[in-house]
């Protein structure tokens, strides 16, 4: 997300300078992934009010600003594209299996590629789950926060990203710009409409930057474990009922695939076995997640283990009384703690 909103910062004064556009690099781009990593961190660490202030300007800016750039690019372009291309047209702009877009190959892995797009327009559909502490009647209020941020943000952002494809003047111009959103913004738009588009988009991704909590893998656990636990699990006041015997097995499916893609080349230039290779197109993924892994791996060896007794009860409950039990009080009106 960061790195997202350094790179639209970046595109934003593009627009507005060429001679900031002429000496672009990844470098640049990397510094200025930096200082909104920093300005993030100062603003959760330092400025619980500015914190607070951020995160309730974000809602609105995020539906706001979402609809101001579908209205932009539905009615500034001169023209739209036709349902036809937008729904049947297809591009594999990666450079794997020769640019085909048909056979087994194309399906199993550059389709799935697209998959992290649409994860994109989900971000902080976990935020309920992180705030469930601090919710009233959180075993119901928590569970449909989640499904209802993946729902209306799901179609929310299926409706932006057809606005940036019925906005496509040339697809060829787009294809060979890499299919970057900027080449169909500054297509289909003037400079200064453009800027505002990116702008929108950039201080989007910064709110969610200093908001969002990542934690795709933290979710996978806990479902695979309950429907492991099948009808021995106690359930909470809100559930999936039955459903949770196909919708357990689906999402970690789901989570496997586009964690797995997320650490795949997203182009031959990233392939090391294909020519044209650069350093600069490669996915640096594989290399962080696995670095950090070897780290924390060492440091449980050589020290957590020695210490780390697991986490710590900071809640103490009545005699008798279960976490479970708990929330069943919740959940009818009470609590533990309730006289």
């Amino acid at each position: 997300m960061a790195y997202g909103c350094a790179t639209f910062f970046d595109l934003t004064l593009d627009t507005y300078s060429s001679a900031w556009a002429a000496h672009y690099s990844l470098t640049r781009v990397f510094v200025i992934f930096i200082v909104m990593l920093a300005l993030a961190a100062v603003i959760n660490i330092f400025s619980s009010h500015l914190l607070a202030l951020l995160n309730n300007v974000s809602v609105w800016w995020h539906v706001a600003g979402a609809t101001a750039v579908v209205l932009i690019l539905a009615l500034i372009p001169s023209h739209q594209g036709s349902a036809n291309s937008v729904f049947t047209d297809t591009v594999n702009n990666t450079g794997f299996f020769g640019g085909r877009t048909s056979g087994y190959q194309f399906f199993l892995f550059v389709v799935p590629l697209s998959f992290i797009l649409t994860q994109y327009t989900i971000t902080g559909y976990d935020a309920s789950a992180h705030l469930s502490e601090e919710t009233h009647k959180a075993a119901d209020s928590a569970a449909k926060g989640i499904w209802r941020s993946i729902f209306y943000s799901g179609i929310g952002g299926w409706i932006v990203l057809l606005s940036f494809l019925f906005a496509v003047q040339d697809e060829a111009g787009v294809t060979k710009g890499g299919g970057a959103v900027a080449v169909i913004f500054n297509q289909s738009l003037t400079t200064n409409w453009a800027s505002i588009v990116l702008f929108i988009s950039m201080a989007g991704q910064f709110f969610c930057t200093v908001a969002c909590m990542t934690s795709t893998k933290a979710f996978a656990i806990p479902i695979y474990l309950r429907w492991r636990a099948g009808d021995n699990f106690t359930p909470g006041g809100w559930t999936l009922g039955k459903r949770y015997r196909w919708m357990c097995p689906v999402a970690v499916g789901e989570i496997a695939v586009t964690s797995f893609v997320a650490l795949m080349p997203t182009s031959t230039g990233g392939a090391p076995w294909y020519d044209g290779f650069a350093w600069k197109y490669v996915n640096y993924t594989p290399l962080v997640v696995g670095g950090a892994l070897i780290l924390l791996w060492i440091w449980w060896h050589a020290s957590v283990k020695n210490w780390f007794k697991g986490p710590k009860t900071t809640i103490d409950l009545p005699e008798g009384m279960s976490s479970a039990d708990e929330i069943a009080a919740e959940h009818h009106g009470g609590g533990a703690h309730s006289a």
